[in-house]
């Protein structure tokens, strides 16, 4: 049957390559009567040829504001750049006024906060705000105001034509809404560049010419020897022609002058001549550069990332964000990038230089890895950004032309606050969902009466195909290919039909075959007696088993959640797999704990998916493996055996996981839960998760197992319900208004420190820290417990992998931006067998997502790498900036100095989650109080001539952390004071930390003005020392974490141990 089908598909090929040919030579045969005709003679004549072209160094970027920058493609240097507004030519790229008097949209809302002039804003809310995307497309949006539970909220939608399609079918006014009306203009011009310089030559408009003093691309051919110059000397012309048209749409509601909008949008493009250069570049550039080009809205820039490792994205593996070379910053949003590449000279232009041509950039395969960055979020992340131009203006760019798009902040207004507005249209900067279009390649005109349709893409009049009559052979060329093509179709049907045997899927997860049916029908029948005969012997020992079940239910009884029943305040929340979590493709199958005799052999992804998760040790049923898909019983982490209607599963969903994970609202013995469905396929990595989950949920900090189920298509979970993330209430406070407020940094820092340190000392890995995977709930107290959850990547270090993903170096764990930089890299020893040293250098990769997580809740949302898009080379290059928590944070100095320690680039010079819950950033006044007495009585015992190296430690750097005189620091009644029972050393630390002691024995003793200045005791008292001395108290335990000996004597044990949250 195969041969058959390679027969007829190489048959086919031939049919096919016959018609081309003739296809082929027709096109040929045209093209040689319309060179005269169609002035695209540039393209080379086979697309082997690109080895003749040139890529030049030069990258062209345009900007909003209507700039235009050369860049160093290899560098990512600025070569040139032509500043917005410093000529006619150089205005912004898209500019709108309002009203009647044609004011921006800025000074509207200026003016309708102070209360002047409310009536053109409310009139262009009503009728709805036009927004252009200043790209080659010109798309076209429209911002509205829409009620949503009782507020009103922007909602941006896409038109479905495009601005310059309304100008080219203006002027017009709808049948149905006579009273909007559609005027337009549009004017072009081209320009003279030089690529190499930036220089200007000649524009060309439809008045005139307005030349600069330069010779034109002709004259270097022609120049006379003796006046060459050294630009003449080159191989390569340095002029080129680039388009720009610019549009102007006016939109008129009919006695309603303040709804007046008009739109002025400007486009540069590559020369027209060159379509066909274009079109060939976008389909084979790769071959000729392995960099891609895509621009960041949100901070002007433009990034350049190293294509030549990157892999064609699969289905199911989410691919890496690809290693950035450079990043260049401009002055406004980069709109459009331009190649620059060089063709041979033609014999129509009598000149030995290599032609620039211009060509827009391809993105090759980014835009689709940055698709599929957020793989079960994909219809929640943003599809438009909003900007604003310099001149006020609102311009619009979509995800399609814009990828990184997805990866920008939402808009403020979006979430219902205003917060963080420098301007007035600030809070409607940042991301926006659009909803898509049904049809994106042919969508209807304005008005629904009309019929017709028209492509958004429009394509110049074909001319009458003449070449029928002038090649009569190639006539009969394709009719005998199209002959060919029908013989062997109706010759594949008659040896199809011949054998019914159906066709064998050489797939993974689908098979068609009739043997492997039959063998899984004997199989089928075989486990379903041996199920009858278990159940025969299960049913002689039932009371004795049944009281063995009682007795391990009653030692492990599942205590009430509080908080968990309120079920209107869940969310979907419980445990969804990492959205941007990466992983290999296949993983080992779980030992069975069957008899031997009853183990198959099974392979492939069928076997894995027919096997239930392993429970841990308790009664269990003798075929608790059996490959039949029927429902299984129903299990607790003991083992113990519950009637499967004890969870009930309801039909509100509470989110969405990849991999076709869905979360829905359940119960279990009468409590909230929240069950997760997976599809039987992902079942083998459910269990291993599973299996991870029963060793460590027995911590107030770690995700709580209750139980699992299996059905014949879906393996479902029941999990600890929780009604947030953290990430919800950091981003989302106005929507997760009852817990945001609760949210304590400081503390639940502390609490997800404690459920790490539990993982870890069970040698779990989680791999996949941050703020999705961190869920919060309530407790008796009305205070927020943090939980640790999404156990699917996360490894056991004993050196049996407990985990369904594993890492490799195409493949590393985690999500992007939270990964640590031996991740990125692929260093296989962040993935040793345990030992001493390499399990910790493999527990570190937890510990760097742990202090981004931990900067991004002390300050509300930010990120220590910087903006989503750039984290990862900023991890690699080890640029991070955590000036932030200077205005979020008490302790600055104490923050700062655990977090960087936690993202150091080195593994082995993290903390372990241990040390990172006994640094003194967690201390209260009390003890860090206690502390400096404690270290400054026992230096006192040390030797001080010659002095210890423990004195000399404590000394080194004084002048950095107390100055060259401390008391330079104090008011005179302080020092007066202090000078009354003994003389100190003002440049000493020791003698600092004595005054510290003293003063806090004698605090009692104290001038009543003084001892207020100090107080309260202990928290007024500590600080009104470290205001003076912020360094201090870090220096001090610095200093201790150096001296092991004197860190473990007995009065500093209490300072070493951590305290449970």
């Amino acid at each position: 049957m195969r041969v058959r089908l390679r027969w007829a598909w190489r048959a086919v090929a031939l049919a096919a390559s016959v018609v081309a040919l003739g296809a082929r030579a027709h096109s040929a045969h045209d093209l040689a009567h319309q060179d005269l005709r169609i002035p695209y003679t540039r393209l080379p004549a086979d697309p082997s040829h690109l080895l003749d072209l040139e890529l030049s160094n030069v990258v062209l970027a345009t900007s909003v504001d209507g700039g235009l920058s050369g860049i160093d493609r290899t560098t990512g240097a600025a070569l040139w750049n032509l500043q917005a507004n410093t000529s006619d030519l150089l205005h912004p790229l898209v500019a709108s006024s309002y009203g009647a008097r044609q004011r921006s949209l800025e000074d509207l809302a200026a003016e309708a906060l102070a209360g002047d002039d409310p009536a053109a804003l409310h009139a262009l809310q009503g009728s709805g705000i036009y927004i252009v995307e200043p790209s080659s497309g010109g798309d076209l949006y429209v911002l509205r105001m829409r009620s949503e539970h009782g507020e009103m909220r922007p909602q941006l939608e896409k038109m479905p034509f495009s601005l310059p399609e309304l100008v080219a079918m203006s002027p017009f006014s709808l049948s149905s809404d006579d009273t909007r009306i559609f005027v337009a203009e549009k004017h072009t011009r081209l320009v003279e560049l030089n690529v190499f310089t930036g220089t200007i030559g000649t524009v060309f408009d439809a008045k005139d010419a307005h030349a600069y003093d330069r010779p034109g691309p002709l004259a270097f051919a022609h120049a006379r020897q003796g006046e060459r110059s050294a630009e003449f000397d080159a191989i390569e012309s340095p002029w080129v022609y680039i388009g720009r048209t610019d549009y102007t749409l006016a939109v008129h509601v009919r006695n309603v002058p303040d709804a007046l909008q008009t739109l002025h949008y400007s486009v540069y493009a590559p020369n027209s001549a060159d379509k066909d250069m274009a079109e060939l570049w976008a389909q084979h550039a790769g071959q000729l550069d392995k960099r891609g080009m895509l621009a960041a809205p949100e901070d002007n820039s433009l990034v350049c990332f190293d294509l030549r490792d990157v892999k064609k994205p699969g289905r199911h593996a989410v691919p890496p964000m690809p290693p950035v070379l450079w990043k260049r910053t401009l002055n406004a949003t980069v709109v459009d990038i331009f190649d620059v590449i060089f063709v041979p000279p033609t014999a129509a232009l009598d000149t030995p230089l290599l032609q620039p041509v211009i060509v827009p950039h391809p993105p090759g395969i980014l835009a689709q890895i940055v698709e599929q960055q957020r793989p079960d979020v994909a219809a929640l992340a943003p599809s438009a950004y909003v900007g604003v131009s310099p001149d006020g203006s609102l311009y619009a760019l979509g995800r399609t032309r814009y990828p990184l798009v997805e990866l920008t902040t939402p808009a403020a207004v979006t979430k219902g606050t205003l917060r963080g507005a420098d301007t007035k249209l600030q809070p409607w900067v940042g991301g926006y969902e659009v909803p898509n279009l049904p049809d994106p390649n042919r969508v209807p005109l304005l008005d629904p009466g009309f019929r017709e349709y028209v492509p958004l893409l429009g394509a110049p009049p074909a001319e009458a195909d003449k070449g029928w009559l002038d090649a009569p052979g190639l006539l009969l060329m394709r009719v005998l290919g199209a002959a060919l093509l029908l013989f062997v179709i109706v010759r594949g049907i008659i040896e199809i039909r011949k054998d019914r045997t159906p066709l064998i899927l050489n797939t993974d997860t689908l098979r068609f075959d009739e043997e492997e049916k039959a063998k899984a029908k004997k199989e089928r029948e075989e486990r379903a007696k041996e199920k009858e005969r278990d159940e025969k012997e299960l049913a002689a020992k039932q009371a004795q088993d049944g009281a063995e079940a009682g007795d391990t239910t009653a030692k492990e009884p599942v205590p009430p959640q509080p908080g968990a029943e309120a079920a209107g305040e869940t969310s979907a929340k419980a445990d969804e797999p990492s959205p941007e979590a990466e992983s290999d493709d296949e993983a080992q199958p779980a030992p069975s704990d069957d008899d031997p005799k009853r183990r198959r052999r099974r392979r492939g992804k069928r076997a894995g998916a027919a096997v239930l998760a392993r429970q841990s040790p308790g009664p269990r049923r003798p075929d608790s493996s059996s490959q039949e898909p029927h429902p299984g019983p129903l299990t607790t982490p003991g083992g113990a055996e519950i009637p499967p209607s004890s969870l009930q599963i309801s039909d509100d969903v509470l989110g969405y996981g990849s991999s076709g994970t869905v979360v829905f609202r359940g119960t279990f013995q009468g409590r909230a839960v929240a069950v997760k469905r997976l599809l039987r396929d992902f079942v083998q990595m459910a269990s291993k998760e599973v299996s991870l989950l029963q060793s460590a949920d027995n911590h107030p900090n770690v995700i709580r197992y209750f139980c699992q189920e299996l059905t014949p298509n879906f393996l479902y979970i029941a999990l600890e319900q929780c009604p947030a993330s953290l990430a919800d209430l950091v981003e989302r406070p106005l929507e997760f208004s009852a817990h945001a407020p609760l949210l304590e940094p400081r503390n639940a820092f502390k609490q997800i420190t404690a459920g790490l340190q539990h993982l870890h000392s069970l040698s779990i890995v989680h791999r996949d820290i941050k703020p999705q995977n961190i869920l919060v709930t309530l407790t008796g107290q009305n205070k927020l417990r943090m939980l640790l959850s999404d156990f699917g990547l996360s490894k056991r270090m004993d050196g049996v992998a407990q985990s369904s993903f594993s890492q490799s170096v195409n493949q590393p764990g985690g999500t992007v931006g939270w990964r640590a930089p031996e991740v990125l890299q692929g260093h296989r020893a962040a993935l040793a067998a345990e030992s001493d040293e390499s399990a910790r250098l493999t527990r570190a990769v937890d510990i760097f997502s742990l202090g981004c997580v931990a900067f991004y809740m002390l300050t509300g949302g930010a990120h220590p790498f910087g903006t989503q898009y750039e984290r990862e080379m900023h991890i690699l290059q080890q640029h991070f900036d955590l000036s932030a928590l200077e205005a979020t944070c008490d302790d600055t100095i104490e923050a700062q100095a655990l977090i960087q320690n936690m993202i150091a680039r080195d593994a082995a010079q993290r903390p372990s989650a241990e040390r990172v819950a006994q640094h003194p950033f967690f201390w209260n006044a009390q003890r860090r109080l206690s502390f400096l007495q404690d270290v400054s009585d026992r230096f006192e015992t040390l030797e001080r001539e010659p002095p210890a190296a423990a004195l000399l430690l404590l000394e080194k750097d004084a002048a950095a952390v107390i100055g060259a005189d401390w008391r330079k620091r104090f008011d005179r009644a302080f020092l007066d004071d202090v000078g009354r029972f003994r003389k100190y050393d003002a440049a000493s630390v020791q003698d600092l930390l004595r005054v510290i002691r003293n003063k806090k024995h004698h605090f009692q003793d104290m001038q009543p003005q003084l001892k207020k200045q100090l107080s309260p005791m202990p928290e007024g008292f500590l600080q009104f020392f470290a205001r003076r001395f912020p360094q201090l108290f870090l220096h001090v335990y610095q200093v201790m974490d150096q001296l092991p000996m004197l860190r473990s004597e007995p009065m500093f044990h209490s300072y070493y141990q951590h305290d449970e949250p």
